[in-house]
């Protein structure tokens, strides 16, 4: 977290990370508040790549969550789809 200029409160951004990634996932699956979702994921996985980067300048390693924040900008883009919870729950309303 220092490195993109927060210093304070690592725990509570790491529980922050940890649990966005955990019920996120949750979430994804069951297309639930989706477009949240995947703002909040591709939230972790920009400070995951620059994290990833910096530790050991290797492009390689940097990829993988450099292109998971290309596959949630999509994910938040299109939506969930036609058999999520978010369209089942905007049909009822």
């Amino acid at each position: 977290m220092e490195l993109i200029g927060i210093n304070f409160s690592f725990v509570f951004w790491g529980f922050l990370a940890a649990l966005s990634e955990f019920i996120g996932a949750i979430f994804l699956i069951m297309g639930f508040f989706t477009r949240l979702t995947t703002v909040l994921l591709a939230g972790t996985m920009i400070v995951a790549s620059i994290a990833t980067l910096h530790a050991n300048g290797d492009y390689t390693a940097f990829s993988h969550p450099a292109k998971m924040v290309i596959v949630f900008v999509a994910l938040a883009i299109t939506g969930a789809g036609k058999f999520s919870l978010d369209q089942i729950i905007h049909q009822k309303l």
